[in-house]
């Protein structure tokens, strides 16, 4: 923690709470730039969030301090991180323009994830490797982050990666013969202070975007921790090395194919003879508890109202809450009309409609009842 004395000009509070506006802009502001904002404590009270509000920044608290002269303390590592994050941002972007001619079009920092947005969308993952080696070059070569201010006359003379119109001075952050960028963010001195830049992972975004997720300094440290845990973790379950692990996982979603198909087949043999039995019962009305989950046991009901008979079929699962009722092809009822109270009657979740009824439950009270009003009405 850096330690500051600032003076209070405002406090107050509105819909995000209880905030203070300070003499000194020791706090960055949140999604200024794309990036996170700053956090400490004002007066020994945590900082929450910083927003910029017009013309001044507020400082939101728990608690508002009870003097007008405060101690702020900066959360510096915190900076630190944010700062390498942003700089290694600048140095992607501008090494993807560059070699590649893939433009970024957004930048976004988040708590848990970096972000940005690149176009066109057909960037192959060699490029990608390729655009990752040369970044970190940058890094290693440990290149001053330069920070100045020029006016719009001087600005049109910076060979800028993105130009926007602004009036008044503007700050450049230049990286010399790598990046040079408008940017109020906060960035590191040097390169070497980020560390590693490593790309994660890539997702398209509306078929026209690329975003590509990226950690730097402490963050990259973190992803590749929590990868080698999972990785070592996967390896110690399938008893084998590392190198080993495609292999080992490829045979493994075969043989689970094969068993899923080999699963199907059974189900299917299992509903099968489960309908024979209950069209071969004794009497009009058949009831029959089953252990089955959702999927099967509406297989089972579409299959027993396709049964050339003229039964009424009552299934259930107690275990899983589920009740139905089907009839047989030939038979006459009308189940919508019989049961006209069953799906909205009873607080569940199903289909009503001439040959089959369905509903769901989540209360074990509701259920049985909806049980004993089906046999009320069907029973013999």
């Amino acid at each position: 923690m850096e330690e500051f004395e600032c003076r209070i000009v405002e406090k107050g509070t509105d819909e995000e709470g209880a905030f203070v506006v300070l003499d000194k802009s020791v706090f960055y502001p949140d999604g200024k730039g794309g990036q996170l904002g700053d956090r400490g404590k004002v007066d020994g009270e945590k900082v929450l969030s910083v927003k910029e509000k017009g013309a001044s920044v507020r400082v939101y608290l728990s608690h508002l301090p009870k003097t007008d002269i405060v101690k702020c303390l900066l959360d510096v590592k915190r900076r630190h991180t944010i700062s390498a994050l942003h700089t290694a941002q600048h140095i992607l972007s501008a090494v993807l323009e560059d070699k590649f001619s893939v433009v970024t079009v957004s930048f976004h920092m988040s708590e848990e994830n970096c972000t940005i947005d690149v176009e066109p969308v057909s960037v192959s993952n060699e490029m990608l490797e390729q655009a990752e080696n040369f970044a970190n070059e940058v890094v290693f070569a440990n290149l001053p982050v330069k920070k100045y201010f020029v006016t719009v006359e001087e600005a049109e003379n910076l060979p800028l990666r993105k130009r926007a119109k602004v009036t008044g001075s503007i700050r450049i952050v230049e990286i010399p013969g790598v990046d040079t960028s408008m940017c109020g963010g906060t960035h590191v001195d040097y390169t070497g202070e980020i560390g590693l830049i490593k790309i994660l992972k890539t997702e398209k975004i509306k078929k026209k975007f690329l975003r590509i997720y990226f950690a730097a300094e402490q963050r990259a440290l973190d992803a590749f921790r929590e990868k080698s845990y999972i990785l070592d973790s996967i390896s110690n379950q399938l008893s084998s090395g590392e190198k080993e692990i495609p292999d080992k996982v490829e045979k493994m979603l075969v043989e689970i194919k094969k068993l899923k198909k080999e699963n199907k087949k059974l189900k299917i043999t299992f509903l099968k003879n489960l309908v024979l039995s209950l069209s071969e019962s004794e009497g009009a009305f058949i009831e029959k508890e089953v252990d089955l989950e959702k999927s099967d046991f509406m297989s089972l009901l579409a299959m027993l109202s396709s049964e050339n008979s003229e039964k009424i079929f009552l299934i259930y699962s107690l275990k899983n809450l589920l009740l139905g009722v089907a009839k047989g092809k030939e038979s006459d009822l009308s189940l919508k009309e019989k049961l006209r109270d069953f799906v909205d009657g009873f607080g569940g979740r199903g289909v009503l409609r001439d040959n089959f009824a369905f509903v769901e439950f989540k209360d074990v009270k509701l259920f049985k009842e909806a049980l004993k009003y089906i046999n009320d009405n069907l029973g013999e």
